[in-house]
């Protein structure tokens, strides 16, 4: 199978790019870039994309929590710096989103198609799996096969998300899934010794469901749902997650784009920025 370097396109630019006369970005010490795109397919296509899962690599992720995600319809692996050529067609057919910089975590910010963070030591960051809906079901099968289930009016699927790097260059990703739900409401939270008020809404975490894999400057993790054997519908957690209700699935991909550490890699590659398309 063949596999494609991505590459780096942006709208209004000669081939030659010319060379910033800006200073750099500073990053603090325990920071590390995360590019994040959200991909939308038809249902009517997930059958092009099995080639595509088969060429990925499951060993990354914990084999217990591997099991625990497919057991509630969800399925994560992880790719290298290079992407099959499959999903490399796919995400070069559109290239029409404006990306969302910094960690300002609004409504539009955590449903952007894409977008490129700097992200804290063990700060939590979050991406957004689907829009508020008036009314949000789920169900979770435990590993003894128990299940339980719920529902939450104007609720929406969300990912936290949190990295630390690693003194060997790579980043830890950490990824839970969590439910919000109602209007948000002032709470007040303790940081670096003061007290901040933010809003926040109620929120349903699975702990038990949660994700916690290595990767290297470049890798990325790859998240969606599973389709059910006798039909296009996904089915527990990866319906509530990552199947809309106009018939599409959703690609979540999470890559490390920059470390502290880059000068022990070759950069000019691996550094290039994540194309998506999106519904």
């Amino acid at each position: 199978m063949g596999c494609e370097t991505w590459s780096q396109k942006f709208r209004g630019q000669n081939s030659e790019t010319q060379p910033s006369i800006l200073s750099p970005n500073q990053m603090s010490p325990d920071s590390v870039v995360i590019e994040i795109s959200i991909i939308s397919i038809p249902n009517t296509k997930l059958d092009l994309l099995e080639a595509f899962w088969e060429s990925l690599d499951y060993t990354k992720v914990d084999l217990d929590q591997r099991k625990s995600w497919d057991r509630n319809g969800m399925r994560a692996a992880t790719s290298g710096s290079q992407l099959p050529i499959e999903f490399q067609q796919l995400l070069e057919v559109e290239n029409r989103k404006t990306d969302n910089d910094g960690l300002e975590l609004t409504e539009e910010s955590k449903l952007a198609p894409r977008r490129r963070i700097q992200s804290r030591a063990g700060k939590p960051f979050r991406i957004a799996t689907q829009s508020t809906r008036p009314e949000l079901t789920w169900i979770v099968e435990k590993s003894d096969g128990y299940r339980i289930g719920g529902s939450k009016l104007s609720a929406q699927s969300e990912l936290v998300a949190r990295s630390i790097p690693q003194g060997s260059g790579g980043v830890r990703l950490l990824i839970e899934p969590e439910i919000v739900y109602g209007e948000p409401r002032q709470v007040v939270t303790s940081a670096s010794q003061s007290l901040r008020y933010e809003m926040k809404r109620d929120s349903i975490p699975f702990p038990d469901i949660k994700l916690d894999v290595d990767l290297a400057l470049g890798e990325s993790l790859i998240l969606t749902a599973i389709p059910s054997a006798d039909s296009e519908k996904t089915f527990g957690l990866g319906r509530t997650f990552f199947s809309t209700p106009d018939g599409f699935q959703k690609f979540i991909v999470v890559r490390i784009a920059q470390t502290q550490r880059d000068d022990l890699f070759n950069s000019d590659e691996i550094n290039a920025q994540l194309e998506s398309i999106t519904e």
